[in-house]
């Protein structure tokens, strides 16, 4: 569905009519990408009629889940077909191709769309009036949710956002859990054909990993150095191979970071190790990781970008980018090279307005500045408090959660 269009997102910003956070809004998920303009063709009378196996193998898997779910009604053969794993790996392959952001927009939010980009609201279909939702990680088409009711306890479902299928998984039945998470992660492991949620809180030195093949969790207790144990905040995770790497930002008093230890736990096996200490970050930021064509990279709100030239060589660290500007951030760093980008803007309207812009790769972070014309930003999110939402890569799918 179509928000706003963009004449009318460039009238309103041009007479600084800013919309304000409503009320009566609703958690959902925004899902934003880039379109081109639809050309006029010319049709030929004569239809040819095209072989089954072309359409079934080269023209359904190129379409919409939306389509392809009413499609089901054409037949039966139809219908088995959609319906098949094979059929929804075979969809995945190439809407792994249209890149998409996912935006988990909260209530104080209000979002307009630029010029070259369309903005796609999906409800969750979750009853979050006394919930605070996070996105935890999306793989496949499937989103990961962890939701903390009433401040009571906590809760995860896994969510088809195209199909609206989803599974509710209720916390590890641990009195430990609920005061010791504080930093979470969903995401496919290949090797073993399996959708994981991990859950990590440094000062407790556990790990709880639900497997959603087996519908069940485990700890793992980690004897981790005392300084790690007391003054940590762990941050964004990547998965290389079988292994989470963690960023833990050391907090000392003052909230400061003083360095950043990353560790690794390998969620077959289930072994972990500490790595030696980066100091590549100090001051009040926070650092991330991302696997990115074959490199794990580091990453930091205030822009600088690391990266591990060869995953078995700690000392193949490298900083590749920094820019120090107090009013740019780096929001999202994708699986694709891409970057999310804000830059805040002061106004005379009483929220504060962060304009945000998708990069297309690290090397033109250099190059960014602010700019009042619309056309420089797909993207605006128009907030009174905190950060704009959680992000992910989203790639649309068939693949179901149950």
């Amino acid at each position: 569905m179509f928000e706003k269009p963009s004449h009318m997102a460039k009238e309103a910003m041009n007479k600084e009519k800013i919309p304000g956070p409503s009320s009566h809004a609703s958690t959902g998920l925004a899902c934003y990408t880039k379109f081109k303009p639809l050309k006029a063709c010319r049709v030929d009378e004569t239809v040819a009629t095209l072989p089954v196996h072309l359409i079934i193998e080269n023209i359904l898997p190129r379409l919409p889940v939306k389509s392809l779910l009413r499609f089901k009604s054409v037949c039966k053969n139809w219908h088995s077909t959609i319906s098949s794993p094979e059929f929804a790996n075979s969809h995945l392959a190439f809407s792994g191709c249209r890149h998409q952001f996912l935006l988990l927009v909260i209530k104080d939010y209000a979002l307009v769309e630029g010029p070259n980009y369309r903005i796609f609201r999906r409800s969750l279909g979750y009853d979050d009036r006394h919930s605070e939702l996070t996105i935890i990680g999306s793989s496949n088409g499937l989103v990961g949710f962890r939701a903390f009711v009433l401040d009571v306890f906590t809760k995860f479902f896994v969510l088809n956002p195209a199909t609206g299928h989803r599974v509710e998984i209720l916390r590890p039945d641990d009195k430990e859990f609920e005061s010791s998470p504080t930093c979470y992660w969903f995401g496919y492991v290949s090797s073993v054909d399996d959708y994981k949620i991990c859950a990590f809180n440094a000062c407790d030195g556990a790990f709880w990993i639900f497997s959603l093949k087996a519908r069940m969790w485990k700890r793992i207790t980690c004897c981790l150095p005392v300084s790690l144990v007391r003054l940590a905040w762990p941050r964004v995770p990547a998965l290389v191979d079988d292994s989470l790497y963690w960023p833990v930002d050391m907090i000392y008093i003052g909230g400061y970071n003083v360095g950043t230890d990353i560790i690794e736990l390998n969620l077959v096996s289930e072994e972990y190790d500490v790595k030696p200490r980066l100091h590549v970050a100090y001051g009040d930021v926070e650092v991330n990781l991302i696997y990115l064509k074959g490199c794990l990279v580091l990453y930091t709100t205030h822009l600088d970008v690391w990266i591990l030239r060869q995953i078995g060589d700690w000392n193949s660290w490298e900083k590749v980018f920094s820019r120090a500007d107090k009013d740019v951030q780096l929001l999202y760093l994708s699986t694709t090279d891409k970057l999310v980008v804000s830059f805040l803007k002061e106004g005379s309207h009483p929220s504060r307005c962060w304009m945000v812009k998708v990069v297309d790769n690290i090397s033109q972070l250099g190059t960014v500045t602010v700019s009042d014309d619309l056309e420089e930003f797909p993207l605006f999110l128009l907030y009174n408090y905190g950060a704009p939402g959680t992000l992910a890569d989203y790639a649309e799918s068939l693949i179901s959660p149950v």
